[in-house]
Formats: C-alpha cells, sequence, structure tokens
C-alpha cells in the first residue's frame, strides 16, 4: 500500500483553465485527463490524500456525472483536505468515496492542509495545495504564518496526477521558500 497526494482538482470549475493557464480548452478534457492520470497511478489498496478544492460547482444538475467519475477514482482511503471550494456535506463527500473530511491532518509527523499553516511541536514538515502555479503572498494564507525549509506546496499544474508522499518530501524544488515572491 502506497500514500499519495494531490491537490486542487477544481473538477467541473471552467475558469480555473483561464486562472491558472492549464491547457485545456474545456473543462471535460480537464476533468477527463486529471481523473485518468489519478487511476493510471493509484492501486486499489493505496490511500489517497487530496489536499482540498476537489471541485467546484457540484450543485448543478450536469455535474451528475462528474460524481459518478469521482466515485470511480481508485484507492481504498481517500481523505479529502477541505479546501476553501469544498462546501458539500460529509454525508455527500462518503457517497463520492471519501472514508474522511476534515480541515486538517497529522500523519507521520507531518501536517497536512489545504493552506499554509503554522508549524507545532512534532511536526516535521507543512504539506499544502491551495497555491497553484503562483506565487506565495501574504493573501494567500494567514500572515501569522511564517513560511520555513519545512513548508511544502503541492502543484497539480505541474503534472496533473497523484504524487507518491514518500517522493514529495523527498523533493525540494517543492519547497514554499522558492514561491515567496521577492
Amino acid at each position: 500500500m502506497n500514500t499519495w497526494i494531490t491537490s486542487d482538482m477544481h473538477l467541473g470549475h471552467f475558469n480555473i483553465i483561464k486562472y491558472c493557464n492549464r491547457p485545456f480548452t474545456n473543462v471535460n478534457d480537464m476533468n477527463n485527463l486529471i481523473i485518468d492520470n489519478w487511476n493510471k497511478v493509484i492501486r486499489d489498496e493505496d490511500t489517497v490524500i487530496n489536499l482540498g478544492d476537489l471541485g467546484f460547482g457540484f450543485h448543478k444538475l450536469e455535474s451528475e456525472d462528474l460524481k459518478k467519475r469521482i466515485c470511480s477514482l481508485k484507492g481504498k482511503v481517500k481523505i479529502l483536505i477541505r479546501g476553501n471550494h469544498d462546501k458539500r456535506r460529509n454525508e455527500e463527500y462518503v457517497a463520492m468515496g471519501f472514508k474522511f473530511m476534515q480541515k486538517e491532518l497529522v500523519m507521520n509527523q507531518i501536517l497536512f492542509t489545504h493552506r499554509p499553516a503554522s508549524l507545532r511541536s512534532g511536526i516535521k514538515y507543512n504539506v499544502f495545495g491551495h497555491i497553484h502555479n503562483n506565487d506565495l503572498t501574504s493573501r494567500d494564507y494567514s500572515p501569522e504564518v511564517v513560511i520555513t525549509d519545512k513548508h511544502k506546496v503541492f502543484t497539480l499544474e505541474h503534472h496533473y496526477s497523484p504524487i507518491l508522499l514518500e517522493e514529495f518530501i523527498k523533493d525540494d524544488s517543492n519547497l514554499a521558500l522558492k514561491r515567496i515572491k521577492k
């Protein structure tokens, strides 16, 4: 069993294509690639931690097919760290195959959040999403948070696929300090 991370899929969110310069002409192509890439790397026995913003606009009738596709995402344990767009009731996420929905998760001395968070005793890293392919600015997170070399940002726009947590932690190219605008 492997543990994977992903974030900011924004399934069903057409405007994210423009906001983040995603290389898609329509939301269906984006949804299909992200879901297909997930299912290519994730095995049925794996754990996946989604750092938030799973989708957007699930209230619309035309999103029923998208909900079915989300149900088809592989993984034994799927955890959703709630992002600013994850506004559904827990029961709805459970119906889409998620086991846990919470604001943050601490596992193996790693704090998983949607936005950067302050480090606390016993935490080796804060792994977060939300930033996309942008620089970190104070408007992206609480001004009380001091970004250190223990903050690592996941950016879906670099590969449109989940990454093994172990590989992500070892990779220094995802250090949040490198994303602070000078």
